[in-house]
């Protein structure tokens, strides 16, 4: 050997022909090219590839927290009342709206003509003077109403309002009247508990009842009644029948609003993957099914927000025998709490792309053989190549804005017709750079270029014709199963949402539906993708 260049940086020959080379070891896919010249400028190369991680997900194992959702306090509470169903607050005030609550109040009450109160209030040697007798005759709720929805240190707090319960009841005594007894209002504060159970599902329920108050009690009768008679129905107004309709009130708020919170967080899934989903296969043969697991790893509340934390993995039938350490996690907190001003986000680690190359790798989705019919450009007839990939392939997420696929460790037989007659032994690595969006919950990677090729024919030197005609075959080739790869590995991303429970139709609340993240923008970091938008039902 006359040189030597080590990722194309020369180094000193020793005597006897070796040499030492630094090599920089990075988190991912690491390629080392070793390009020797001899005496005669003849050139021969070759590349090997390694994977480098500080940690990584065994085989089959969860990734827990690698889905984050954050509802922020507008999910809550976005201090609007008029724009629609789009915090608790909105879903909350809509029940207290609804003929529930009325018909709660009417149910306490009794039927019409049920006596409430049946009492002689002045008696005498000859039998009673003066009876009153009180009887229910109706029942209303004027509103308006309000209701208040906050997160707290671990659950939520829960304020509501109800405005102007009335009652409209017939009073017999001396005279018969008959008229409304109207509560100003009815306040209702608690706290409820937001937590994982025993089964680890999200779960809602009543911490503690803070405060009930009730406002002014106003007694409009159709007539005077006045005296005694008439002191009786106001102290049965402004205690019984007050002490009545402020308990039922704050039965059916600590009921309905903690049922229903329970109902909507229990209810939090995964929709866009389902439990499994097909990959298309590289040459077009039965497709790969990826099972997706989910399971919930974290709930926690504060002031300013809720965040639920969601374990994921993927199996598929292993094809690929052999030893691995799994897929490579990159260094940093895999639970994220997104930042953001919007009312929603969802963050999702890089990990999930990786955990699902992993394990297509082992389905043995990329040891393949394609010809003419699967490969892509004008090629010669009887064209083929066989792929034995000996590493799984990994996303990188840079701060840059790429994302960046790479594949390493790939064995290739070429045939190639008037160019590799017989089969060509090559190995094989690359880096691809590619752009990505979001269409509706899908990752759509495009503008992918090839930013590092490195292979290598061990026994074979190549002529510098050939070796052009080859990098470009071995760039398009690459680039078709990177864009395959990364458009079809995930079809869609993992947004949580919340499944509308099926007690929300009593209210009017549309069901079946969803509450959840709409109209997402994508962003991403190092080590996430995040997205963040409204919240609403849909």
């Amino acid at each position: 050997m006359s040189s030597v260049l080590v990722n194309g940086q020369p180094v000193t020959l020793k005597p006897n022909g070796g040499f030492d080379a630094p090599i920089t070891v990075g988190y991912g896919m690491n390629f080392i090219e070793v390009v020797a010249t001899d005496s005669l400028g003849e050139e021969n190369s070759r590349v090997c590839a390694f994977l480098a991680s500080e940690r990584w997900v065994p085989e089959n194992a969860f990734v827990d927290d690698s889905v984050t959702l954050r509802l922020d306090d507008d999910a809550f509470d976005d201090l609007n009342r008029a724009d629609g169903l789009d915090s608790f607050t909105d879903i909350l005030l809509t029940v207290l709206y609804s003929q529930g609550l009325k018909d709660t109040l009417s149910s306490a009450l009794g039927p019409v003509n049920n006596t409430l109160y049946n009492e002689c209030v002045q008696d005498s040697w000859f039998g009673c003077i003066i009876r009153v007798r009180i009887e229910y005759l109706d029942s209303d709720i004027g509103g308006p109403h309000d209701v208040r929805v906050d997160p707290i240190n671990g659950g939520l707090n829960a304020f509501a309002r109800v405005g102007h319960p009335r009652v409209r009841l017939f009073i017999d005594t001396t005279i018969n009247l008959r008229g409304w007894i109207d509560i100003e209002y009815v306040e209702v504060d608690l706290d409820i508990d937001t937590y994982l159970d025993a089964a680890q599902t999200p779960r809602a329920a009543l911490r503690r009842v803070n405060s009930v108050r009730s406002g002014n009690v106003d007694v409009d009768l159709d007539g005077f009644l006045g005296g005694l008679a008439g002191d009786i129905v106001q102290i049965f107004a402004q205690g019984t029948l007050k002490n009545l309709v402020q308990d039922q009130i704050r039965n059916f708020v600590d009921d309905q609003f903690t049922e229903l919170i329970d109902g909507i967080v229990s209810g939090l899934d995964v929709s866009t993957l389902g439990t499994s989903f097909d990959v298309p296969r590289l040459d077009g043969s039965e497709d790969v099914t990826l099972s997706f697991g989910l399971r919930f790893t974290h709930l926690n509340s504060n002031p300013s927000r809720m965040l639920f934390g969601l374990g994921t993995r993927f199996t598929a039938p292993i094809l690929r025998a052999g030893p691995t350490p799994g897929a490579p996690i990159p260094t940093g907190q895999i639970r994220l709490d997104p930042s953001t001003t919007e009312p929603i986000a969802a963050g999702v680690h890089v990990s999930l792309l990786n955990t699902a190359l992993h394990t297509l790798w082992r389905a043995g989705f990329f040891d393949v053989t394609l010809d003419n019919t699967t490969l892509s450009g004008d090629l010669p007839q009887g064209t083929t190549v066989t792929l034995d990939t000996a590493l799984p392939p990994l996303v990188v997420l840079d701060a840059n804005k790429k994302v960046r696929l790479q594949i390493g460790a790939m064995r290739m037989s070429l045939v190639y017709p008037g160019l590799f007659d017989d089969p060509l032994e090559l190995d094989l690595g690359a880096q691809a750079a590619t752009n990505v969006q979001l269409n509706g919950s899908q990752l759509e990677f495009t503008g992918l270029v090839i930013e590092r090729l490195f292979f290598s024919t061990p026994s074979v030197s190549l002529e510098s014709d050939q070796r052009q005609i080859l990098e470009g075959f071995l760039r398009n080739l690459v680039q078709g199963i990177a864009d395959d790869t990364l458009n079809n590995a995930l079809p869609a991303l993992p947004i949580p949402s919340f499944n509308m429970p099926s007690s929300v139709q009593p209210f009017g609340l549309p069901f079946p539906s969803e509450l959840g993240l709409s109209n997402p923008a994508l962003k991403y970091s190092n080590t996430h993708f995040t997205l963040d938008g409204a919240f609403s039902i849909f």
